[in-house]
C-alpha cells in the first residue's frame, strides 16, 4: 500500500467514481464541501475540479455512460441533483426535483447516500432506500418520472446493493424502518430492463446486517461479508462474522467461512483481479474499540479442487487492452473454457458502488482454444472504463482477470429518441439519426417495433401503419461495420376511440419538437372538460 494525501482538502465521506480514463472523481467532502477532486492512478497525482453549484456531504454520485458525473443528495445538497462534463463543467438539473421525490419522508438519513445506477435505456435509476422509485432524465435540464411499487416492507439503508447482471439489482439488509434503526435480514431483486421496475422479493439471508458490503464473483454470484445485526454505527455490537453468498439462478443464499475481523460501519470490500476479495476496515471513531486499521483477503470456494487444493486455473493467454461496445474479439485461451464474464472495476465508500455490474459475455469455440466474442454493443450496459474480464472452465474455476478498458472513441452515435405515441392504424414515419466519427456508412436495424412498421437498413427512417394495440420497448442498433452502438424507447400503440375527445400535443423541451399524444378522451374518460396542467 502507498499513502498519498491530498493536503489541502477534506475529503472524508466525499463520493467516488470512476471515468473512462480510470481517473476517480470525488464530489463534496467533510463540513458541507462543493469540492471536485480527481486522482490519476497513472501519475498517483491529485487535482482539483470546478467546485459544484451545492456543497455536498455524503452524497451519491454516478458515473455516465457519455463521460458525464451525476450527482445527488448529501448534507446541504439541497432538492436538486447536478450533472458534470468535463467540457462545461457542473449543470444544476432544475428539472429534478428531489424534495416530494425523497426529502419529504422521514427517513433517517434519507439525503445520504441514494442508491443510483445508470439502467439500460441511459437514464439514472434511483432504486431507494426511501420508498419510491424513480427515472431520471439529464437531458437538458432534467426529468424524473415516478416508477414500479414503493417499498414499505423494510428501510434498506446501509444495506447492500449490486448490479447482478443487466439492469438487474440485488438488495440485501439495512434498516428495519425509516424510524427503527436495528438491522434486517430481508432481501429483494429489482429488476430494472423493461417500462416499469419489477420487484420480485426473494429469501432473507441468514443474519440480519448493517454496513456490510456486497462483492460480485467472477462466476455471477455476490458476496455479502461483513455487518452487525444491532445496527449501531462505530460499534462491533452483534457483528457477523460468517459471510453468505447468493446464487443468482437458485436464489438461494448459503453461508460460508468466517471473517475475523468485524467488518461494520466504514469498512469496505472489492474484488481482486486473481478473483479473490479484499476485506478491509471499519470504525475510524477516535478512541472506540470499534477501529479495524488492517485488512483481510478471502479465497472463495471456487478457487480449491474437490480436495481441499487450490485448483488448477483456466488461463487467457491473450486479450487487447481496450475494446469498443459492439466489438467482436478473437482471443486464445485453455481448452476447457466454458464461460467468460466482466466485472467493472469500481470505486466503493460506505456500502455504496454505483460503477460495479456483471455481464455474462457470449462466445463461440473451437477446438483449437480459440475463441470469437461478442461484446454488448448498448453502452449503458457495457459502460465505458476499465473491465475484469474472466474465464472459467467446467468446474467453475476462474482464470486470473485480463485488465481491459471499454473506449467510447470510434463508436457510432445516436441521437436520443423521444418514446413514441400512436393511434391504431395510423400511419408512421419516424427517422433515426446517427452520426459515425470516421464517417463511415451506417447500417440500421430494429428489434420489436410494433406490428405494421419497418426500418431501412440504409437511411434509418420507420415508416409503416401500426395494426396492434401494444407496447414495445423498441431497440434500435447501428452499425459502421467494426462496433455497433444501441438505443432503446418505449412505442405505445392506443385503439381508435369513438368518443369525441380533445387531441393535443406536448412540448419535449430536451428534444425541441412535438409529439402526438392519443385522443385525450382515452387517456381520462373526460369529454367535457380539459386539463390545462398536466
Amino acid at each position: 500500500f502507498e499513502e498519498i494525501d491530498h493536503t489541502s482538502r477534506d475529503l472524508f465521506a466525499a463520493h467516488l467514481t470512476m471515468l473512462e480514463d480510470g481517473r476517480l472523481i470525488l464530489t463534496g467532502g467533510n463540513n458541507r464541501t462543493p469540492f471536485t477532486t480527481f486522482f490519476d492512478f497513472k501519475t498517483n497525482n491529485w487535482t482539483k475540479g470546478e467546485d459544484m453549484h451545492r456543497g455536498r456531504w455524503y452524497p451519491s454520485s454516478v458515473a455516465m455512460p457519455d463521460g458525464g458525473v451525476f450527482t445527488a443528495l448529501g448534507t446541504s445538497g439541497g432538492r436538486y441533483p447536478e450533472l458534470w462534463h468535463e467540457s462545461s463543467g457542473w449543470k444544476l438539473l432544475t428539472g429534478v426535483d428531489l424534495q416530494p421525490a425523497i426529502l419529504d419522508f422521514n427517513h433517517y438519513e434519507r439525503e445520504w447516500w441514494p442508491f443510483l445506477f445508470v439502467d439500460p435505456k441511459g437514464k439514472v435509476f434511483h432504486a431507494g432506500p426511501t420508498p419510491k422509485m424513480h427515472s431520471i432524465s439529464t437531458e437538458e435540464l432534467g426529468s424524473i418520472t415516478q416508477v414500479g411499487p414503493e417499498i414499505h416492507d423494510w428501510y434498506p439503508k446501509h444495506g447492500a446493493i449490486v448490479m447482478y447482471d443487466k439492469g438487474k439489482l440485488l438488495v440485501a439488509g439495512g434498516a428495519i424502518s425509516g424510524g427503527n434503526l436495528k438491522s434486517t435480514n430481508k432481501a429483494m431483486i429489482i429488476d430494472i430492463n423493461g417500462s416499469s421496475p419489477v420487484v420480485t422479493p426473494i429469501d432473507p439471508m441468514k443474519y440480519a446486517r448493517k454496513f456490510h458490503n456486497g462483492v460480485i464473483l467472477p462466476n455471477g454470484e455476490v458476496l455479502i461479508v461483513g455487518g452487525n445485526t444491532s445496527g449501531i454505527k462505530f460499534s462491533d455490537a452483534g457483528t457477523v462474522l460468517p459471510a453468505e453468498i447468493w446464487n443468482p439462478q437458485t436464489k438461494k443464499w448459503r453461508t460460508v467461512a468466517n471473517i475475523s475481523v468485524p467488518r461494520n460501519y466504514h469498512s469496505v470490500a472489492l474484488l481482486l483481479n486473481d478473483g479473490r476479495v479484499f476485506s478491509s476496515g471499519s470504525g475510524l471513531c477516535g478512541k472506540c474499540t470499534a477501529n479495524h486499521f488492517n485488512a483481510q483477503v478471502y479465497t472463495p470456494p471456487y478457487l480449491y479442487d474437490e480436495n481441499g487444493d487450490l485448483a488448477p486455473r483456466p488461463v487467457i493467454s491473450n486479450a487487447p487492452n481496450s475494446i469498443k461496445n459492439g466489438q467482436k474479439l478473437t482471443l486464445n485461451g485453455s481448452n476447457d473454457i466454458t464461460r467468460f464474464t466482466l466485472i467493472k472495476m469500481s470505486a466503493i465508500t460506505h456500502g455504496i458502488d454505483t460503477d460495479l455490474r456483471f455481464l455474462e459475455i457470449p462466445f463461440s469455440s473451437d477446438a483449437n482454444g480459440q475463441y470469437q466474442l461478442s461484446f454488448p454493443a448498448n453502452k449503458n450496459v457495457l459502460t465505458p472504463g476499465y473491465w475484469m474480464l474472466f474465464a472459467l472452465n467446467s468446474k467453475g474455476v476462474p482464470s486470473r482477470a485480463k485488465t481491459i478498458q471499454v473506449k467510447t472513441a470510434g463508436t457510432p452515435k445516436i441521437t436520443p429518441i423521444n418514446n413514441q405515441f400512436n393511434l391504431l392504424d395510423t400511419q408512421v414515419s419516424l427517422q433515426i439519426k446517427a452520426s459515425d466519427p470516421n464517417g463511415d456508412p451506417l447500417s440500421y436495424s430494429a428489434t420489436n417495433l410494433p406490428q405494421g412498421l419497418t426500418i431501412n437498413s440504409t437511411t434509418g427512417l420507420i415508416s409503416g401503419v401500426v395494426t396492434k394495440e401494444e407496447t414495445k420497448t423498441v431497440t434500435i442498433s447501428v452499425d459502421n461495420g467494426d462496433t455497433r452502438a444501441e438505443s432503446y424507447f418505449e412505442w405505445k400503440v392506443y385503439p381508435k376511440n369513438e368518443l369525441a375527445g380533445v387531441s393535443y400535443e406536448y412540448f419535449a423541451a430536451n428534444a425541441q419538437n412535438w409529439s402526438s399524444l392519443p385522443d385525450f378522451s382515452r387517456l381520462t374518460g373526460a369529454t367535457r372538460g380539459f386539463a390545462r396542467n398536466f
